[in-house]
């Protein structure tokens, strides 16, 4: 698994496959095979209990259906901040694909009940807003895209290049300095989100407050987790 890790951290600085290949003693393809499998080895090695076990797994082992929920919503968080438009049937499939390779329960359907509980899990379930509120939002390039899907709109932020929000967390965003970590802010966001969504006179826009800062800290999330990887191999 450590040269998985050390294949895709060279690739991120710009070597070519072949060359990351040749030094690692692997082939070509195989390096392919792991820059496309990379959002499913990070996920896995960000969980592993110690990084000292790295070096003696080979393969991903058979996950816990945790490993999926957050593998799908790793994907889920880098296709929305490369502007890819994620519907309900694209999210089933794609955790059809995860759980698959991360030899989960063959009986698993990814339903649609399934999914509805994911989205509650990661806040991202969220209320359709007034059709002025969406014409708005289409209109204006700055503005967040709302994307309607069986009446459920899903926010598409825009969202600052990594090299920018990597020097807002180095400069601002001490964890232990706060005694708040980057996964506890977005679960309580989570929380929050969930909470005000249940309440009668809560407005589209302070809804919208919540997701925005909750996307931010998701990404600080994963940009810790990507971290800690490059962190490992060094």
């Amino acid at each position: 698994m450590a040269k998985k890790l050390e294949a895709l951290y060279r690739i991120d600085k710009g070597e070519p496959l072949k060359s990351v290949a040749i030094d690692l003693g692997v082939g070509t393809s195989t390096v392919s095979d792991w820059k496309k499998n990379r959002k499913e080895i990070e996920d896995f090695c960000a969980k592993m209990v110690s990084r000292d076990s790295l070096g003696n797994r080979g393969t991903i082992k058979k996950a816990k259906n945790v490993t999926l929920d957050d593998a799908l919503y790793v994907w889920y968080i880098q296709e929305r901040e490369n502007g890819v438009p994620v519907s309900g049937p694209i999210l089933r499939k794609k955790a059809l694909s995860l759980n698959k390779k991360l030899g989960g329960d063959p009986t698993f359907t990814a339903s649609v009940g399934w999914l509805g509980r994911w989205k509650a899990r990661h806040g991202i379930r969220l209320t359709l807003c007034s059709e002025s509120l969406l014409e708005d939002a289409i209109t204006n390039d700055s503005t967040d895209r709302l994307l309607l899907e069986d009446n459920i709109v899903t926010v598409c932020l825009s969202t600052q290049d990594e090299e920018d929000i990597q020097d807002s967390f180095n400069d601002r965003c001490d964890q232990e300095a706060t005694g708040v970590n980057h996964l506890e802010a977005k679960e309580m966001l989570e929380k929050l989100i969930t909470y005000f969504e249940q309440q009668s006179d809560t407005l589209e826009n302070e809804l919208m407050t919540l997701r925005r800062l909750h996307d931010c800290t998701s990404k600080k999330y994963l940009l810790t987790l990507k971290k800690e990887t490059a962190d490992f191999i060094k």
